[in-house]
């Protein structure tokens, strides 16, 4: 249970240390996707951070993102490193191709959403999509990692165009 190394920490196995262990009951065969929930729930709880008091008008219990797919698993909902967009890092977890289905809150953007694929890098290596009836549908190989960027649909301007 304890890694028991010399670096970065000489000291490593010193001192008093704390485990967590969780036995989750079932009956029949044991589903990767109930044990990856649960172990996630268990191990990664879902960290919440306040911002400042402010009014507004969404309402106060929503979903942001809904999975239709039991295999596909949310690791990462987190704000564009470069922009204002919204990265979604998804993963599948039971070794067959999935055609994902995710469901996005029209509350996260004002008018139309569009989404693309991109790389751990947030740069795009897929077509820019708009959200069809609020989601987003991406085929996700067996056993591997997808990144959708999320972002408001740009509307073209009159000032945009050459006269």
């Amino acid at each position: 249970l304890m890694r028991s190394s010399y670096d970065p920490d000489l000291y490593s196995e010193y001192g008093e240390h704390r485990f967590s262990l969780a036995l989750v009951p079932h009956e029949g065969a044991c589903v990767a996707q109930d044990s990856c929930s649960e172990a996630s729930a268990f191990d990664q709880p879902l960290v919440v951070f306040q911002n400042t008091s402010h009014a507004g008008d969404l309402p106060t219990d929503a979903p942001l993102v809904e999975i239709k797919n039991r295999n596909i698993i949310l690791s990462a909902f987190k704000k564009q490193e470069d922009g204002d967009g919204i990265a979604l890092r998804l993963y599948e977890i039971s070794g067959k191709d999935t055609d994902a289905e995710v469901f996005i809150s029209p509350h996260l953007f004002d008018g139309e959403i569009q989404f693309t694929e991109t790389d751990f890098l947030e740069m795009p290596i897929g077509e820019t999509v708009k959200l069809r009836d609020g989601a987003v549908r991406t085929n996700i190989p067996a056993n591997s990692v997808a990144t959708i960027l999320l972002s408001p649909v740009q509307r073209a301007r009159a000032a945009d165009f050459e006269c």
